[in-house]
């Protein structure tokens, strides 16, 4: 079920190979599958958004057949037991509860956890979502809530509001729209905020119309995408965005307010950048290493991975861990942990056959299709794309979601020692 956050792309650059991982140093561990019961919820229906902390401590979001919809979907731990539940009140806004606990979930290193659930109990759709921080759900801002930056148009409120990340320190950034009491409409000003969830200070980043760094226009629209941004614990933002309504040919990725690509700039492969949309992923670490995902304009290049401006993955040359076959498409989300791994899911072609598909850590095949077994059956595919993939911040653990041997889904936590 190779998902459509694949894209075609790649083989792989001549970067040095030494880093690679003894595969001896790697453990597999089931999680939760399809099927399984969650005590006061229901029977796994569906797997979706993992993350995992530098103590290896998981967070899964999975979903049951329970018939209350309220009551529905939980998260579970790496042993399986639910850890928060579906139903429960949250403070603000009065009377809301969580309805669902939705695809989307950030954790630091260790101490932070931020969640953007969908809630019940409020006005409508212009209150259906917020950013809650911790076990105790402490509302961080909700839909309605008000933009507290100065510089915010008086009066102004989230109408929108997008998976936030978060850092070691409580700072979050994420992608918001603001309704303008002003201005006719309820989604007047897209922007980039930031917010220090220690003082509640709010800060925006950017905002719709910025004429950045380098640039003569405006900013029309920032990445929508679940993996178009992330946050280290400098603070450091990696962020995308286009300047015109096309993405082909407006792209851009920023660091902080450093230009680090933008369309029609010359790629490390000799052809030019299509760098950002919803078809694109960026990290950073706490290092300040970074990677983003990128189209081209070369059909026979198309998609690749740019790591510190220098080419880390592009079609072309052979990975000798599926050799002799040449990678054909790369999935988002992509990570790089702060030991410098990188971690990614490749597909590559072989003729007469089913496409072979893999979870790679740097130039290492971690996980085979039709080849690694898992509690004793064999992964028939890798599902782990868009949502389904986590890495932690030091590079340590994976969460990936496995289609095991007789169709059953089932997540897994991947130690890669230290």
């Amino acid at each position: 079920m190779v998902s459509s956050s694949l894209h075609k792309a790649c083989s792989f650059s001549a970067i040095t190979f030494a880093t690679m991982l003894p595969l001896s140093a790697q453990t597999i561990t089931e999680i939760v599958r399809e099927g399984d019961a969650i005590a006061g919820v229901g029977n796994v229906t569906y797997i979706g958004y993992p993350i995992v902390n530098d103590l290896g401590e998981v967070r899964q979001h999975v979903a049951t057949d329970n018939p209350d919809p309220t009551l529905r979907t939980a998260f579970v731990d790496a042993t399986g037991a639910p850890v928060f539940f579906s139903g429960v009140p949250v403070s603000q806004p009065p009377g809301a509860f969580i309805a669902a606990w939705g695809n989307v979930i950030d954790c630091s290193r260790v101490g932070q956890v931020v969640f953007t659930p969908y809630l019940g109990g409020t006005s409508g759709l212009l209150q259906d979502s917020g950013i809650y921080l911790g076990s105790s759900l402490q509302p961080v801002v909700y839909e309605t809530s008000l933009c507290t930056d100065a510089s915010a148009p008086p009066g102004s409120f989230y109408s929108i509001i997008l998976p936030p990340w978060i850092n070691e320190s409580g700072a979050l950034a994420f992608h918001g729209t603001l309704d303008d009491p002003a201005v006719s409409g309820n989604f007047n000003l897209d922007v980039l905020m930031k917010v220090d969830t220690a003082t509640s200070v709010q800060t925006i980043f950017h905002r719709e119309g910025d004429v950045l760094s380098g640039q003569s226009i405006g900013i029309y629209e920032f990445d929508r995408s679940s993996r178009g941004m992330a946050i280290n614990d400098s603070g450091q933002v990696i962020w995308g965005a286009t300047l015109l309504p096309n993405p082909y040919y407006s792209s851009v990725v920023y660091l902080d307010d450093t230009l680090l690509a933008q369309s029609g700039m010359p790629s490390p492969w000799g052809n030019y950048l299509y760098p950002t949309g919803a078809t694109s992923g960026v990290d950073i670490n706490n290092h300040g290493s970074w990677i983003y995902s990128a189209h081209t304009n070369d059909s026979a290049v198309d998609f690749g991975i740019v790591h510190d401006g220098a080419s880390f993955v592009v079609c072309t040359e052979q990975l000798p861990a599926i050799a002799p076959f040449a990678v054909s498409e790369i999935a988002i989300p992509i990570f790089i942990g702060d030991n410098g791994r990188i971690a990614w899911i490749g597909i590559w072609d072989i003729p007469g056959s089913p496409q072979g598909a893999g979870v790679f850590v740097d130039y290492n095949l971690l996980i085979e299709k039709n080849v690694t077994r898992v509690s004793g059956l064999l992964v028939e595919d890798i599902a782990a794309a868009g949502p389904e993939f986590a890495m932690s911040p030091s590079g340590r653990y994976l969460v990936t979601h496995l289609i095991l041997e007789g169709g059953i889904d089932a997540a897994c936590l991947v130690d890669l020692g230290p």
